[in-house]
């Protein structure tokens, strides 16, 4: 019968523990492989989720310039976009960006917001009616055309608010979830201040009669957007802490903040409606410097960096198990090797001296 060399004897007795190491280390490497794959993706989807929040804004613009548009009162008001067909145009930028990302990424997240691309699809019909509006009736008699196109818009809008908050919910990481959240309910209180600034300024101009906040209906309505609207601050405001809460601290600490509430809470309480400061509160000369602006770009770099710092950190540990499993299978090599000498060398000197 042939005989097994002390040598490999001993490879064979090393190799169980020695694999176990190796197994374990290679085991660490795959784990640490899909969490970074897993991290990449959430990352993903978290820049998916911050892409709406133009379109909603676009939509905002375009849906004020509509309707002060049809009402023939361009001269009247200082917006950011007086042209509708201007405002069209930046809509139409925004969509075709995002639906381009999404495309990118397909599978669930293209099937999430299908129904929102289907909506959006519906404005160019709501913008020719629009612009089909007979200079003769381009006046504040048309207070019915200019409140059903304002709904329709916002029915548009609120598809894309529900398809987007589904995407987010399948965002696992809770800060970034968080400041998803945090542009969403920014997202919705320029929203209601647009319901609210609707609602007081057909209380003032085309009102029956128009003379102010001064029928049961105008106070309920005006008086629920401004409950909607408190609700939501404290909602912003509980929600805003940790790497976001500079950036909510200062948005509601800003003038237009406290000013926009008073002046809706005056209208209620006096009937009178101060039309200057509720448009300077809430639109303002400069959007793009408004607090609800800066307060969204704000929480939206802290989402991307805190989502490239938790990216990173998956992608060092993933170095980390490569390099642990390449000194796994260094150390087990060389142990073997090690333990298989100290114990060989002593043998074949004996073996030598027994043959002297």
């Amino acid at each position: 019968m042939r005989r097994v060399p002390i040598r490999m004897k001993l490879a064979a007795a090393l190799a169980v523990p020695l694999s176990a190491l190796v197994a374990v280390t290679t085991i660490e490497v795959v784990n640490a492989a899909d969490e970074a794959a897993e991290v990449a993706s959430q990352r993903a989807l978290v820049e998916i989720t911050l892409g709406p929040a133009s379109i909603l804004s676009a939509i905002e613009n375009e849906r004020n310039a509509a309707g002060v548009y049809m009402l023939g009162q361009e001269e009247n008001f200082a917006l950011r976009i007086e042209d509708p067909e201007q405002g069209a145009a930046e809509t139409d930028t925004a969509i075709e960006d995002f639906r381009a990302e999404v495309a990118r990424q397909g599978g669930s997240v293209a099937e999430a917001y299908a129904p929102a691309f289907d909506a959006l699809d519906q404005l160019d019909e709501l913008r020719a009616e629009v612009m089909a509006t007979p200079d003769s009736q381009r006046n504040l008699a048309n207070v019915d055309a200019v409140v059903d196109v304002f709904d329709r818009y916002t029915e548009i809008r609120s598809v894309l608010v529900e398809a987007n908050e589904r995407v987010a919910n399948a965002i696992d990481d809770p800060v970034l979830r968080q400041g998803v959240q945090l542009i969403a309910l920014n997202a919705q209180q320029t929203d209601l201040i647009a319901h609210l600034i609707r609602d007081l300024l057909l209380a003032t101009l085309v009102g029956d009669p128009p003379n102010g906040v001064d029928t049961p209906e105008e106070i309920g309505s005006i008086a629920e957007g401004l409950a909607r609207l408190h609700d939501t601050w404290d909602t912003i405001a509980a929600s805003g802490t940790g790497p976001y809460a500079e950036h909510v601290e200062r948005l509601l600490a800003s003038e237009e903040v406290r000013e926009f509430s008073r002046v809706v809470e005056e209208a209620l309480s006096t009937g009178q409606v101060d039309l200057i400061a509720a448009f300077n509160y809430s639109t303002g000369d400069d959007p793009e410097n408004l607090p609800y602006t800066i307060y969204g770009e704000g929480v939206k770099q802290v989402v991307r960096e805190e989502a490239a710092e938790i990216e990173k950190a998956a992608v060092a540990r993933q170095r980390w198990f490569l390099v642990l499993a390449a000194a796994a299978i260094v150390v087990a090599a060389l142990a073997a090797w090690l333990v298989s000498r100290s114990i060989t060398r002593p043998l074949r000197a004996l073996t030598r001296q027994a043959k002297e």
